[in-house]
């Protein structure tokens, strides 16, 4: 392979790996690349500082632009360090490593997933706007809710296998003997061996949420209390007293973003929105308290949000209307309040 293609292989493999696209196999090379070459390493380092710069520019693009901009940039003669590229009409004047950078930004568009590199040489692994599926080098698979996140090293090394969690996530822990698998969510770890259970561990809520569903699993508390679960249950540790305690599972929809299964029994429409908020990613707010308070009884599987959306809509009545990303739920025919 000549230079010139080994330099746009790094380039497309740094494109695929900021786009949480690069497989397992493509990571660890990437990651060779730039721990063995001192060049690489500062084009890489030039290449992620001009994708965070491209990133705030917040435009709209398509994914199938990216690997077209990647493929061709090379085939491009160069007016000193700069060239001319169009987007939607606006004219950006970009230097090399940003016209890389705009086409990684074009690929995570589509995709909403991203890697990216850590200081210490780990990973984090960001699901945005859709689900995002990962396989550790273990052999465990991590399942991440939207707007959640994983760090986690390259290959666990020691007595342990330590990772990160900021959100939802579902793992399915491959077994290894006397090799511990550690969670950390909100100053709380769960240990397990081999297992799998679910943590909702969100920012904006006041507490950790743990469910078994196989297997065995400790949570365990930042003053070192431990409480143990087993498949079925469910453990709650509270930020603001520190309390941890069992609870009982009252939420059959805890995995529905992943499994697009969506149960209602009796459910008000007010938690019927909640939860579909949280397992197609969107934001509702219903027009007032009266129709919050609507019960729904049905089962939903696979189906997509539009079609969940008519279904409901044409059992009570409802209309819809976008404002500002947040979906606004009335009664049909009702005007909205505070609007024209």
């Amino acid at each position: 392979m000549s230079n010139k293609n080994k330099h746009i292989d790094f380039e497309s493999l740094t494109a695929k790996y900021l786009a949480g696209s690069a497989t397992s196999e493509e990571v660890d090379r990437l990651e060779a690349w730039v721990k063995s070459d001192k060049q690489k390493q500062s084009l890489f380092l030039e290449i992620k500082k001009s994708w965070r710069i491209a990133a705030t520019a917040g435009k709209s693009f398509d994914e199938a632009k990216a690997w077209k901009k990647i493929t061709a940039k090379t085939d491009r003669k160069l007016s000193g360090n700069k060239s001319e590229t169009l987007y939607t009409g606006t004219r950006i004047y970009l230097n090399r490593f940003l016209r890389i950078a705009a086409a990684i930004l074009l690929l995570i568009a589509g995709s909403y997933l991203v890697h990216h590199f850590t200081q210490s040489g780990d990973r984090t692994f960001i699901a945005e706007k859709e689900t995002g599926e990962l396989k550790l080098h273990d052999g465990s698979s991590v399942s991440l809710n939207i707007r959640s996140s994983l760090t986690y090293p390259a290959r666990f090394r020691g007595n342990e296998r330590r990772v990160k969690l900021e959100g939802e996530g579902y793992f399915e822990v491959a077994p290894i003997e006397k090799k511990p698998f550690i969670v950390e969510a909100h100053g709380i770890e769960v240990k397990v061996l081999g297992t799998s259970f679910y943590i909702n561990a969100r920012k904006d809520e006041l507490q950790v949420e743990v469910i078994v569903n196989s297997g065995e699993v400790a949570v365990i508390a930042p003053d070192s209390r431990e409480l143990r679960l087993y498949a079925g249950q469910k453990g709650i540790y509270r930020m603001d007293d520190h309390e941890l305690f069992e609870e009982s599972i009252e939420n059959p929809n805890y995995l529905s973003w992943k499994t697009r299964i969506i149960v209602f029994e009796n459910t008000i429409l007010k938690e019927v929105f909640k939860i579909l908020g949280n397992t197609y990613g969107v934001t509702f707010k219903i027009e007032n308290k009266e129709l919050g308070n609507y019960m729904l009884t049905t089962t939903f599987k696979e189906k997509p949000l539009e079609d969940v959306l008519e279904i409901i809509k044409e059992t009570f009545e409802l209309q819809y209307a976008d404002s500002d990303g947040v979906i606004i739920v009335s009664k049909e025919g009702r005007e909205r309040s505070g609007n024209p």
